[in-house]
């Protein structure tokens, strides 16, 4: 819990059994009424000798929010730092993820969501039936030309993902409108909602120099010594062309469905970094600071946790 206790040992109810795992966010209470987002450390059956343990109440956030890997840097920091594993999780974790509160709508209402779209899909009927389809499109033409237009529309993005049963978002389509109703009234399209994934494009991936001699040695010798190192320290003056080097690797990593963290100094020099990693990886580049809202910083958490995607994020 995101306060300066060790950790709790709470009752896992029979309904969350085998839906709650390791790195999960849930909530819980503490005394009488106070509520916390918790971390879960360890699922374990040894149950403290005490006539009553308070049970978790539910999952947050869709589960997954911390690694194991994160988990396991908080305990190292804990001991290193000889703080409590609460106090680590309470700066580890953005501010606006760790609600709490003196009742459940107080709790509920504190808790950040992850942004959702409206999305809208061809009726199960018409991707099943293409005669009905062709049928139902010769008479739009002749008397509904908007609705038409709307449904050719639906139908192109359709065909070029190659899933003519996925769903688009509403917004792509011009966004929600009398005629996207009709055709929901009609029984021709279907409404849903979906989870927004700030990086469902496709990143860019060009590496826009080629390396010089000097620069091609230097990477090959760090990808030699990455076989028996872990950490590799590259000494250059400013401007000497190490970035080209650190662009060249992160593509590699990208390359194997990996991500990459690329810290900077300040962000003062964010800008321009920014700028270049831009060009090379296009919307794979995530960018997570301290001048970013609360709010942000707590929806970009998420859909980074959430995300398969390789990403590169850059902070400071």
């Amino acid at each position: 819990l995101p306060i300066a206790l060790q950790p709790l040992t709470y009752l896992l109810p029979a309904e969350l059994v085998g839906r709650v795992g390791v790195g999960d966010g849930v909530e819980v209470t503490i005394g009488a009424r106070k509520r916390y987002m918790g971390i879960v450390l360890r699922i374990h059956s040894s149950r403290p000798d005490y006539k009553r343990i308070k049970a978790v109440e539910r999952v947050l956030y869709g589960g997954g929010l911390v690694s194991e890997m994160q988990l396991a840097l908080w305990q190292w920091m804990a001991e290193y730092y000889m703080t409590p594993l609460g106090e680590v999780m309470r700066v580890a974790l953005p501010s606006a993820l760790k609600p709490s509160g003196l009742s459940g709508d107080e709790f509920s209402e504190r808790i950040v969501e992850r942004k959702s779209e409206v999305t809208v899909r061809l009726h199960p009927r018409y991707v099943a039936d293409e005669v009905a389809l062709g049928e139902i499109l010769d008479k739009m033409a002749r008397r509904a030309k908007v609705r038409y237009g709307l449904l050719m529309q639906l139908l192109g993005r359709l065909s070029e993902r190659g899933d003519m049963a996925g769903e688009v978002a509403v917004k792509s389509l011009g966004g929600m409108s009398p005629q996207i109703h009709r055709l929901v009234e009609e029984g021709v399209v279907v409404l849903g909602t979906r989870e927004v994934d700030m990086f469902a494009t496709e990143g860019i991936l060009r590496l826009c120099k080629g390396l010089s001699e000097a620069q091609q040695r230097t990477l090959d010798g760090i990808e030699a010594q990455s076989q028996e190192r872990s950490t590799t320290l590259l000494h250059g003056v400013t401007g000497s062309g190490k970035t080209e080097i650190y662009t060249h690797l992160i593509a590699k990593e990208l390359a194997k469905g990996r991500s990459v963290l690329y810290l900077l100094p300040e962000i003062a020099v964010t800008e321009q970094f920014i700028s270049r990693m831009e060009e090379c990886f296009g919307d794979c580049v995530v960018v997570y600071h301290s001048k970013l809202t609360p709010s942000r910083r707590a929806q970009i958490y998420l859909n980074i946790s959430h995300s398969d995607r390789p990403l590169v994020v850059v902070g400071v």
